[in-house]
């Protein structure tokens, strides 16, 4: 059928394409009854050919059920990293709980970044310089911990500490170098944690946490862990650091 259609005599109204189709659409039921006219339409095939209107529509229900499958099966790996996410959160929170020195708190993070969270690089800056009294630099092989004054990090780093929220993506290479020094050339993206103590408290240190992997943290990530993380490595670090011996 052409788009439009008129009767010789004019007599009746112009038939398109449109009004047969809304008139398919007010009346479901058409084809009940008309077997034949069922089996007798065909559809042109992209491969040539043509194939049944029945076979049509099985076809468009089986394309929308791998749809809807692989899409369950998206939610359901979602899912389950988040359990798995949530695990790790716990275990790390219970066993920061029982850290009573500075040392032992950056020793378990060390672990945690690598293995549990399996980070590819992390740094740690703290503040102030002095803040990080009978630190055992040697005693972390991962974790590059270095105790600053917060305003001698880059500029471009200053309003994340000032925002006081993790911040994700790809870093300009000024970041890289400041935080990754030997491994900038390896980071694809970072997560950052201005790690804040409690309530009312200034910042006590910049967390980075490096992946080789450009897509693992992006600027449009949920950072509701993170967000949880920094607070709960921000207020352990920072009691440790109260509870620290002067220099």
């Amino acid at each position: 059928m052409s788009t439009s259609q008129t009767s010789a005599t004019g007599d009746l109204p112009t038939l398109t394409a449109q009004t047969v189709e809304d008139y398919l659409r007010r009346h479901p039921e058409f084809f009940q009854g008309r077997d034949d006219l069922i089996r007798a339409l065909t559809l042109p095939h992209l491969t040539g050919g043509a194939i049944s209107l029945v076979e049509r529509q099985v076809a468009l229900l089986r394309e929308e059920t791998q749809r809807y499958r692989a899409q369950l099966q998206e939610l359901v790996q979602i899912a389950r990293y988040n359990d798995e996410l949530i695990a790790r959160l716990q275990q790390l929170t219970v066993k920061l709980m029982d850290c009573a020195t500075l040392d032992q708190a950056l020793a378990l993070l060390e672990t945690g970044l690598r293995q549990d969270f399996h980070a590819d690089a992390a740094t740690l800056r703290l503040f102030p310089a002095s803040g990080a009294a009978g630190f055992d630099a040697g005693a972390l092989t991962f974790l590059n911990v270095e105790a600053i004054e917060s305003d001698s990090l880059a500029s471009s780093l200053q309003p994340i500490l000032t925002a006081g929220r993790p911040v994700c993506g790809h870093l300009p290479n000024e970041q890289l170098v400041q935080l990754f020094p030997t491994t900038a050339g390896e980071i694809g993206s970072a997560a950052l944690l201005p790690l804040a103590g409690a309530s009312g408290e200034s910042v006590v240190g910049l967390l980075a946490i490096g992946s080789r992997d450009a897509e693992r943290f992006t600027p449009e990530m949920a950072t509701t862990y993170l967000n949880y993380m920094n607070e709960l490595i921000g207020r352990k670090l920072a009691a440790c650091l109260r509870s620290a011996p002067p220099v």
